[in-house]
């Protein structure tokens, strides 16, 4: 992370709730806000919120209050927040209360960047910036051409080509196929074109054959899979006949099978999905009525670790949700009716 903003904070007033620093973010990531406090009186409560107003226009949006229980005699306090999401122009203000003695405190209020990693940021400004990987001159000594400082473009095609050579080896490779299946594959490839009997193959077929193996590739076959397949039907393993057991269709034929699976589809409805239990007896409906208060309804906040989320017509709580002096959820209780 990296300090993006600082705020002073010099003789303030927080026995009631105060306005300490306001932040505008520049672009769209994360946030960290810590805030340093000295010369408190300590012996009480102090908390703390930051509110959130969404492109720096309309309705400022109150985050939950942190508190922290100060022993007496201490005089420094250190309260971090947890990651707040932020885009471009949303403008963040923060405020502390303190004990009715605080009214001439001193610290600061910090803005870290969540998102930002050093090293990526390197590597990104070291790509922004390629003209310094050309190359200059041109020189050749006897038959051989240097490839790091004066390639000519004969050599940058070849070593474009066996970039692109590299990269669908890689690619095969991530399919599950090793060095050694490569060399089998274009030993086996070989025979083939070198013996008596072999035709090439039309473009016709060629674009069957792939289409059929896009097909498949799609349902979720795998390479290895083809490779099975392919090597149990020239082994004589496998017919026509076993496949259609292995499949279930050994008494029908593939359009009743598919009419069958259409009728089962066709029987069922809505509710029969939404009454499905998803976990610890409460049914999908259920689930999706206690996201939508979490997340889109109103919230009641008693100030005393209790939130309450309402319904959509604010008629009743979904969720009762007890919290501890750092935020952390010590029960919940739930009601998707």
């Amino acid at each position: 992370m990296r300090r993006i903003d600082t705020t002073a904070i010099v003789s303030e007033d927080i026995s009631s709730p105060a306005l300490l620093a306001t932040f505008t973010a520049t672009e769209d990531g994360e946030i960290y806000i810590q805030v340093y406090l000295t010369d408190i009186v300590g012996g009480g409560t102090y908390k703390a919120c930051f509110t959130k107003q969404l492109g720096g226009v309309g309705v400022a949006h109150q985050s939950p209050t942190t508190a922290v229980a100060v022993i007496s005699g201490t005089s420094d306090l250190f309260m971090p927040s947890i990651a707040v999401p932020v885009q471009e122009d949303d403008v963040v203000k923060v405020y502390i209360e303190g004990t009715v003695p605080d009214v001439d405190i001193n610290g600061s209020v910090e803005i870290f960047d969540g998102a930002y990693n050093e090293a990526l940021a390197t590597m990104q400004a070291d790509l922004n910036d390629p003209d310094q990987y050309k190359a200059t001159g041109f020189a050749v000594a006897g038959d051989e051409m240097d490839l790091v400082d004066a390639p000519n473009a004969l050599a940058i095609d070849a070593i474009q080509d066996g970039l692109a050579l590299e990269a669908t080896l890689d690619e095969i490779k991530g399919g599950g196929f090793t060095d050694q299946d490569l060399v089998a594959i274009k030993t086996e490839i070989d025979l083939k074109l070198n013996s008596a009997d072999y035709t090439d193959p039309d473009n016709a077929t060629i674009a069957n054959i792939e289409a059929l193996i896009e097909a498949l590739m799609g349902a979720g076959w795998t390479d290895e899979t083809l490779v099975a397949l392919m090597t149990a039907i020239e082994s004589g393993a496998i017919d026509e006949v076993a496949i259609r057991n292995a499949l279930g269709m050994s008494n029908a034929n593939l359009d009743t099978q598919l009419e069958n699976i259409q009728d089962a589809v066709n029987d069922i409805i809505v509710e029969d999905v939404l009454d499905v239990e998803v976990e610890d007896g409460l049914s999908l409906v259920e689930v999706l009525r206690i996201i939508l208060s979490s997340t889109a309804n109103m919230l009641l906040d008693s100030q005393t670790g209790v939130l309450r989320f309402r319904d959509v017509a604010n008629t009743k709580d979904r969720l009762v949700v007890t919290v501890d002096g750092f935020h952390n959820r010590v029960s919940v209780v739930r009601d998707g009716s």
